[in-house]
């Protein structure tokens, strides 16, 4: 496999895709390029025919197509996610490396030589993303996904790479470097690789997007691994664990450059967890009932467990106080809560039931006739009329924007606040992270 004149490896994963997979393979063999390129095809031991069409284009087209058929389909296996660590590095062997799954397919006969062409002349970039087609296997109806609103070329921020706004950019559009593909050991942990590679490719170098289309993604296929996995709430569970898990080591890796769009996400997936979960299910049980049917898990689950068992405290007791609260309450001789929502209303009524007073509410923006919440003056966050560390604020405001509450914390001049409804709000407090101008710093 180790041949140096590849410039491109590409790596494509299939199973049971007999529908479809003549497109994927149709696709790679129409590429025009002035270079050499592979294409790896894992058949995940398919059952449906998939595999003989395989075969049949490997014949054919022996100095492209290199294929491994799997004895035993990997999906069932708690382990799944070692194997790819194990098999792509040796099989992938080209300088740029590109994707695009069985069931997916390029539509472009020049996306290659225009990926490499760009990366070529463009060594500070790592990796290169493009625009794609939706088709909804249902009605075959089609739309342009569109992850990055504009219509140019452009440099993806770091804030739409995490935030993921209008959901993840094509698999089929993704060409890297190839050292990429081999991250920290820290990011071998999920399962869905996507994700965590345009974020290592953030720590490498620029992020290139480019709106051609060039590719086509099929969803809601029946008995498709994303239709199968949304409907497992099992697979849910670990799934956006592995990210809360992963987001926190990824942040203290990048040295917290990234800090507030890391914890707008992290937030993201918190809510997921107090909100779509029943409240009577307890997350340490039902964690372990995963464990136990051998799901997988990723690595330091139990804590972060506790600290989203807290966080479902601090938003459904009422009799909670969390130590977070206390402490602050203890350092602060004037207490007033950021927002009059509720969240507010929350807080007021654990702080009735702890015997702990308040002197008022602050806002960002007031509504006109707005002077008082619940028997208590209300103020803008700027006109708070105490000064010093005697006055701390409370932020009783949905976190998942903290950005903007950063924004407005900051313009408003105020230093001593803390947010109980962060999933992690002592990490906050412990890391010496700038605070000037939050949107604009990270």
């Amino acid at each position: 496999m180790g041949n140096d004149n590849i410039m491109v490896s590409v790596w494509c994963q299939t199973y049971n895709h007999k529908e479809y997979i003549k497109d994927a393979l149709e696709g790679f063999v129409s590429q025009q390029t002035n270079f050499a390129y592979q294409v790896i095809v894992f058949d995940d031991a398919s059952t449906d025919g998939t595999s003989d069409i395989v075969r049949e284009y490997a014949a054919k087209y022996p100095k492209i197509f290199h294929i491994i058929i799997a004895e035993e389909n990997t999906f069932s296996n708690p382990e799944k996610w070692k194997w790819p660590l194990q098999i792509q590095p040796k099989y992938l062997t080209g300088k740029y490396v590109s994707f695009c799954e069985g069931d997916d397919y390029w539509i472009d006969p020049h996306k290659l030589q225009i990926q490499v062409d760009y990366m070529e002349s463009h060594p500070e970039c790592s990796l290169y993303l493009h625009n794609g087609l939706w088709i909804d296997c249902r009605d075959l109806s089609m739309e342009t996904m569109n992850p990055y609103d504009d219509d140019a070329e452009q440099e993806v921020s770091a804030e739409k790479l995490i935030m993921q706004y209008k959901k993840n950019p094509p698999t089929a559009s993704m060409l890297c470097r190839r050292e990429l593909i081999e991250t920290p050991s820290f990011m071998n942990e999920l399962l869905t690789r996507d994700y965590v590679l345009q974020l290592y490719a953030l720590t490498k170098g620029s992020v290139h997007y480019n709106s051609r289309i060039m590719s086509v993604y099929r969803f809601r296929r029946k008995g498709s691994y994303t239709e199968t996995t949304a409907a497992d709430r099992e697979f849910m569970f670990n799934h956006c664990l592995g990210i809360l898990c992963f987001l926190p080591q990824y942040d203290e890796y990048t040295n917290y450059k990234y800090h507030v769009w890391i914890t707008n996400r992290i937030q993201l997936y918190a809510s997921w967890f107090v909100y779509d979960i029943d409240s009577n299910i307890v997350l340490t049980q039902y964690f372990y009932m995963c464990k136990k049917y051998k799901r997988f898990y990723p690595l330091n689950s139990d804590a972060c467990i506790e600290k989203l068992e807290n966080l479902r405290r601090q938003t459904f007791d009422l009799s909670y106080c969390s130590n977070l609260v206390r402490e602050f309450v203890k350092k602060h001789k004037q207490i007033v809560l950021m927002g009059t929502g509720k969240y507010s209303t929350i807080i007021i009524q654990q702080f009735e039931n702890n015997g702990i007073n308040f002197c008022g509410f602050a806002v960002s923006k007031k509504k006109k006739g707005e002077d008082n919440f619940m028997g208590k003056p209300v103020w803008m966050l700027s006109q708070i009329p105490f000064i010093g560390d005697d006055m701390g604020v409370i932020v009783a405001i949905n976190p998942e924007h903290w950005d903007d509450i950063l924004g407005s914390l900051e313009t408003a001049g105020i230093e001593n606040y803390c947010c109980p409804f962060l999933l992690e709000p002592e990490y906050i407090e412990k890391k010496e992270v700038c605070r000037i101008s939050g949107r604009a710093k990270y």
